[in-house]
């Protein structure tokens, strides 16, 4: 299902790695709430 939305629209490369970093850092800090709650 992913890669079937993904074929009909065409995303750069700077804009799916800048969408990867912020989900990343996202999960990073929910990570570090759960450990000092």
């Amino acid at each position: 299902m992913k890669t079937l939305r993904e074929r009909q629209q065409f995303n750069k490369p700077s804009v799916v790695n800048r969408k990867q970093r912020i989900k990343a850092s996202y999960v990073q800090r929910l990570r570090t709430n759960e450990e000092q709650a």
